[in-house]
Formats: structure tokens, C-alpha cells, sequence
């Protein structure tokens, strides 16, 4: 089991950074010239376009633990329901908005027959083609949850979305008004009369913004319902990635308790709670910019010291560094 907890140092000034975020940015490999990931803060969840062997689950540093993610598509084993859809250069210059690499590509659904899906489907009359994107590890406590559904291209079909907290036996819906993809290219079947084109992705109208409650023992499960209609551009479904925040925890974080720099050697000692008979890795960097998981390891071996365990670097020669602390598997 893994935790992270970032830390800042600018000289004699420490900002600490809480690991409240995990964010996926979903890239096709397939096409596009993909796969074209935003980077930063967001995590990348790769497959190809309609490659069943790819949509696998895969697991990531986040809220002190590690988190799994899985894609499904429970209503049909037809490869070809299974998207990961990247556009060209063309759709994608018609976005003039900021974070391009993240609404160029999708996670998604193909609805049609002739593709292996169920067909029409208004939330009444007909059979849905769903997708389930399950979180498994999640901790216990509140979360927001931000998605972002846009297509470069011309894709604007409207959804449903429902959340389960105990592994899919039950599903709440989420509320809010109609739920719709937003596109940026004109023409297409049936066209879009309402094109978007920026300026962030969190601005767009099909921007899903929730909340929810886990208790950290059940997997969550969100579930996708496109309300499918008339022609492809109505039919097929998307999700551009997502942003998971941890407003409040019920559970007791692993953290750094302390952290100070000694003058004047210039030594950093770090010191967090620990558990006996365990090891710690410590790793650093001089930015944010990219995944703690690939920051330099300063040491990979560290013996906790019993309930309190403590690190001195030597000075590092730096005005900002930031510091992981791992607890490295039994």
C-alpha cells in the first residue's frame, strides 16, 4: 500500500500539499498520433479504439493508498461498443480553448447495432448500451467528482448518470438537469446547433460536477447510460477524463508530521507517522509537474523507527523542493 504526501520548501517557508486529487485523462493509442496525455496533475488511463485486451484495470498513488479503475461494458461483448476515440488535427483546431490534449480523446460508447450495441435507447423505450467506469480502494469519506464529456469532432448525444457506493447493487442518479455532450465542429449527423468551443474544459455545458459518500470497504461504481436518437453523431458517447477530489475523510491519513531545515548546514529532516517493521521509500522534485510515482528516489530502503519515523537529506541545494514518502510494501 502506497501514500503520498508532497511537501513544499522554499528556504524558510513550508507549504504542505494534502493528496485530495486523483484526476485521469483517458488517451486513445490508436489514433490521432495518441496517446496525447494532458500530463501534470492528471494520470493517464491508455487503450486502444475497440481493443477489448487493452480496457483492463489498472491502479494508481492516490488519497494515501492505491486506487484501481476499470472500464465495462456490461449490455454487449462486441469489441466495437468499446471506444477510445482521438481526433485529427482538423476537429481539434476548431477547439480554441486551453487543455486541448484532454478533450481531443474519449473514453466512450458505440450505441449502434451494426457496431454490436443495443440501438436506440430514451431511457424508456428500448435497451441500453451502458458503461461502467468501477473505483475500487477508494477510502471512506466525501468526494467531488468533476467529469468532462466534449468531442472535437461532432458527438453531442445526451446521458444519464448514476453512482453506486456499494459495488453496484444500488444506483442513485445524478441530478442537475439534462446531461449532454458538447462538440466543437460544424456539420455532422444530426449537427449540433450549439457549438463550444473553450475556453476550459471545466466551463463547458457538459461538465459533470457531484458528490458522493463511500465508506471505503465498497467498490463505487459510476455507470453511463447514453439516451441514443436518431444518427451516429446522437449515438455514440464519451468521457474525456475525470477529477476526484477528497473534500472530507472518515479515516486516519498516513501524513508527514513534520519537516523543518537546519541552518546552518542546511539539512532537511522530514519526520511522519509510521508503522513498525515496515520500510519507507522518500522520493523528491523540484516541481509539481509531473506524477510523484516518477520523482527521483532519494531512498528506497528506509527502516521505520517504531510509531515516529524521521529522514535527514543533506542540504539540497535548492530554493523549492518537494518531498513523497512511500510505504513500501511487506
Amino acid at each position: 500500500m502506497k501514500f503520498l504526501t508532497p511537501f513544499a520548501i522554499v528556504w524558510t517557508t513550508f507549504l504542505a500539499q494534502a493528496d485530495i486529487l486523483f484526476s485521469i485523462d483517458f488517451n486513445s493509442t490508436t489514433q490521432g498520433g495518441g496517446p496525447n496525455a494532458v500530463g501534470g496533475k492528471y494520470s493517464n488511463y491508455d487503450a486502444g479504439h475497440e481493443v477489448a485486451n487493452d480496457f483492463v484495470t489498472q491502479s494508481y498513488a492516490a488519497f494515501g493508498t492505491t486506487v484501481s479503475l476499470t472500464p465495462s461494458w456490461p449490455d454487449s461483448t462486441d469489441r466495437r461498443v468499446q471506444q477510445m476515440i482521438d481526433r485529427g488535427g482538423g476537429n481539434d483546431a476548431n477547439w480554441t480553448g486551453t487543455d486541448l490534449q484532454l478533450v481531443t480523446d474519449f473514453l466512450g460508447i458505440d450505441t449502434r447495432t451494426s457496431n454490436g450495441g443495443n440501438g436506440n435507447y430514451d431511457g424508456v423505450t428500448g435497451t441500453p448500451t451502458t458503461m461502467l467506469l468501477t473505483l475500487g480502494d477508494l477510502p471512506g469519506g466525501t468526494y467531488q467528482w468533476t467529469s468532462f464529456h466534449h468531442d472535437t469532432e461532432n458527438v453531442h448525444t445526451p446521458f444519464l448518470m448514476d453512482i453506486s457506493t456499494d459495488g453496484g447493487a444500488s444506483f442513485d442518479p445524478v441530478e442537475g438537469g439534462d446531461l449532454k455532450m458538447s462538440s466543437s465542429s460544424g456539420g455532422g449527423n444530426p449537427a449540433n446547433p450549439n457549438l463550444e468551443f473553450g475556453p476550459v474544459p471545466a466551463s463547458l455545458s457538459s461538465t459533470v460536477v457531484t458528490e458522493f459518500q463511500t465508506d471505503g470497504g465498497s467498490d463505487v461504481v459510476i455507470r453511463f447510460v447514453p439516451l441514443s436518437r436518431s444518427a451516429v453523431h446522437t449515438q455514440i458517447f464519451g468521457i474525456n477524463g475525470f477529477e476526484l477530489v477528497q473534500t472530507s475523510s472518515s479515516f486516519t491519513r498516513f501524513q508527514i508530521t513534520g519537516i523543518s531545515k537546519k541552518p546552518p548546514t542546511g539539512e532537511v529532516v522530514l519526520t511522519w507517522n509510521s508503522k513498525p517493521e515496515r520500510s519507507y521509500t522518500i522520493r523528491a522534485s523540484e516541481s509539481l509537474d509531473t506524477d510523484p510515482s516518477t520523482w527521483s528516489d532519494i531512498d528506497d530502503g528506509w527502516l521505520s523507527q517504531g510509531e515516529t519515523t524521521s529522514y535527514t537529506e543533506l542540504d539540497p541545494g535548492l530554493a523549492r523542493r518537494f518531498y513523497v514518502v512511500e510505504e513500501n510494501p511487506k
